[in-house]
């Protein structure tokens, strides 16, 4: 964010820009993305897959779409592992990932797209039988192993999460904490 424009400048030359006020705006954004991604990791050590697909149908998502969700959490980390075992495969073989500039080193990493690739469509191509063979889609009100109910400890946090975005749309609405403009 030090490409913020605004402020007394303290380094001024014509790709950098650096100003208090560029310095507080990178802070700033830099919490919000921390906090993001703060918040998000949280979220996924601590809510299973399942119990994500369960959420989003009873919040009025449809099936489908909440199953597809649930699925991209599932299939990423094994896209990444085939991915790695391919790297290591071939740097066993002796091919050399590390070799010239940054735009050469990307591009010898395109011989382990091929094989990622046509290992995804094998996986796809297996989970959709197995989706087809179970009845996927046959039913309109999928079932559940498990009964989840909401509880008092559930909206009292579903009431301070309220709360929370509230407090930060009314901060950032009536401008409290923001850089002034000189």
């Amino acid at each position: 964010m030090i490409f913020y424009r605004g402020g007394t400048p303290i380094i001024n030359i014509p790709i950098l820009h650096v100003s208090k006020a560029s310095i507080l705006f990178g802070l700033g954004r830099g919490m919000k993305v921390g906090g993001l991604v703060l918040a998000s990791a949280l979220f996924l050590s601590a809510t299973k897959v399942e119990e994500l697909a369960v959420g989003l149908s009873r919040v009025g998502l449809p099936y489908r779409l909440g199953f597809t969700i649930t699925l991209a959490f599932r299939l990423v980390p094994l896209f990444i592992e085939s991915a790695l075992t391919v790297v290591d495969a071939q740097r066993l073989r002796g091919y050399d990932f590390d070799q010239g500039g940054p735009f050469e080193r990307l591009r010898r990493y395109v011989p382990v797209v091929i094989p990622v690739f046509m290992g995804a469509l094998r996986k796809a191509n297996s989970m959709a039988m197995a989706l087809e063979a179970r009845g996927f889609g046959r039913t309109h009100q999928p079932t559940s192993v498990v009964e989840y109910r909401f509880h008092a400890r559930d909206a009292a946090a579903a009431t301070f999460l309220i709360a929370l975005g509230a407090a930060s749309f009314t901060i950032y609405i009536t401008g409290l904490g923001a850089i002034p403009k000189s």
